[in-house]
């Protein structure tokens, strides 16, 4: 084999590697951008459960306070009975 030939064989291997290598790149690339589709719905997930554990904390507080006035109210009305008895 010539010298000619020896060079233009292991720049045939290059331009192999390098096509190989596009190749890689190219599939990380499709991997990170689901990866980073995952990230983003991950984060809109918790974002929506925080907004409804918010919101299912507001009615737990809103309910607890109508209960605890109407076991005040329960409370006032027995008290009336008994004195009034």
């Amino acid at each position: 084999m010539t010298l000619l030939g020896f060079l233009i064989k292991i720049a045939q291997e290059g331009n192999d590697i390098a096509r190989d290598a596009n190749v890689i790149a190219r599939q990380f690339n499709a991997i990170a951008s689901v990866a980073n589709n995952i990230a983003i719905r991950s984060i809109e997930f918790q974002e929506e459960i925080a907004r409804k554990d918010r919101e299912l904390q507001i009615k737990l507080v809103a309910e607890d306070a109508r209960l605890q006035k109407e076991i005040s109210q329960t409370q006032i009305n027995n008290r009336a009975k008994y004195c009034f008895s």
